[in-house]
């Protein structure tokens, strides 16, 4: 199941497009690591690229770069929390181009540092209290 913020003024966009916006949604999660531009987001709907990038940011309220950074941001959390891995490798992974610039991208949409989550979390860990949660945009509609 994939969630996304749908406006309440905008759900005749999204009723017209659901299976499409599924798809698009899966292959998202399922290729956070690679170069989804959106050309390729817009093939996977079946639209031209404009049209595509219009409906979905009806829909979503974010642009798909915006939407696809906040979700390679989410999968960042759970990776930094729940694994060892180095940060430049969970970088590298979701398809960032450096540690660097996912360490800005992650401290916009978080408030705070890679490394400052995964000590953050460590901790909370340690005292069993519940880990941080960061999310930048609560996701309120289920698409399947």
């Amino acid at each position: 199941m994939y969630e996304i913020e749908i406006h309440q003024h905008n759900c005749g966009k999204a009723g017209s497009h659901p299976a499409r916006f599924g798809s698009v949604l899966r292959h998202i999660q399922e290729n956070l690591g690679d170069d989804l531009d959106l050309s390729s987001l817009a093939k996977v709907a079946g639209l031209s690229p404009c049209y595509f990038a219009r409906v979905f940011k009806e829909v979503t309220g974010l642009a798909p770069h915006q939407y696809l950074l906040e979700e390679r941001i989410r999968r960042a959390e759970q990776l930094l929390s729940n694994s060892s891995a180095r940060i430049s490798t969970i970088a590298y992974e979701l398809g960032f181009s450096s540690q660097a610039h996912f360490t800005v991208v992650f401290r916009q949409l978080t408030g705070t540092t890679p490394g400052a989550y995964r000590v953050a979390c460590v901790s909370r860990l340690n005292s069993a209290a519940p880990a941080p949660n960061y999310a930048t945009t609560p996701m309120a509609q289920v698409w399947e």
